[in-house]
């Protein structure tokens, strides 16, 4: 295994000649036996538990700075997830080698998730702040950022249809709601909209994308008179809002007259190219 090599690599150098092979930092057979041990069962839990002594005995004895960093990352990693799943540990392990690195953002942004992994979000957030602060023309940091808002307006206001937001109860083709507006569908065409939408940037730039869903009304010209969420995401619902109220449409013909219409449209913000 290519960790296990790396740990032996490191063990080698930072220990002194003397030191017994018990010492070594991730020995190869322990690692290689952990990984192919089913998971979760004791037995890898205490191979990886060896590996991480290990690697702390070659921690205390590197000479410099470079071995003692290898020995940290290397903590970092059997801590994780995948391995010990020991996140507290995971977050002591990442603060030392921030001490090393304190303007690597890839450190930060691995500690900010850690941190709010265990929904130390205080913390988290000022870890993406500080990254942001200490290199202020770089995007990275304002996209984590923005991405870790976006987290947040989840967790504190999971997405819930609005009272008597959904479709409109069905009406009979050709016959208008309450308000004079009649729903596309049956004998009412879709109206053609006339311009290709431009979506704005800002949404895009914040790293965060989904897809709005908004009910709009269009008078009997086919200019847009009202709009309403159905389902939303809280960091684009005004860039949707900003984009659907600048579409323009032909006007709807029922029954051989232009008539005011609602409809429903999609927004997709997206990342993906």
């Amino acid at each position: 295994m290519i960790l296990g090599a790396l740990l032996l690599a490191l063990a080698v150098q930072a220990r002194p000649a003397s030191m017994s092979s018990e010492a070594r930092c991730g020995d190869e057979e322990q690692l290689t036996r952990g990984e192919a041990t089913p998971t979760g069962s004791p037995e890898q839990h205490r191979l990886f538990e060896n590996a991480v002594n290990d690697c702390r005995k070659a921690e205390a004895n590197a000479d410099t700075a470079a071995l003692k960093t290898s020995a940290l990352e290397m903590l970092a990693l059997l801590y994780d997830a995948r391995h010990l799943n020991e996140p507290a540990q995971a977050e002591m392990v990442l603060r030392e080698l921030t001490a090393f690195a304190p303007n690597d953002l890839t450190l930060l942004f691995r500690l900010s998730r850690v941190q709010e992994d265990q929904q130390e979000l205080d913390a988290a957030e000022a870890t993406l702040l500080y990254a942001r602060h200490s290199q202020p023309t770089e995007i990275d940091p304002n996209r984590m950022l923005a991405q870790f808002y976006a987290r947040r307006v989840k967790e504190v206001l999971p997405p819930a249809a609005p009272s008597g937001a959904g479709p409109a109860p069905a009406l009979p083709a050709g016959v208008p709601d309450t308000d004079g507006f009649y729903r596309v569908g049956g004998s009412v065409p879709a109206p053609r909209r006339l311009d290709i939408p431009k979506y704005p940037t800002e949404a895009q730039d914040s790293g965060v994308d989904g897809l709005i869903i908004v009910e709009v009304s269009l008078d009997e010209t086919g200019m847009m008179t009202g709009t309403r969420v159905l389902r939303s995401v809280p960091l684009l619902d005004e860039a949707a809002l900003h984009a659907v109220r600048h579409w323009h449409y032909e006007p709807t013909i029922v029954d051989g007259r232009a008539a005011p219409v609602k409809l429903v449209v999609t927004v997709n913000f997206s990342l993906r190219k």
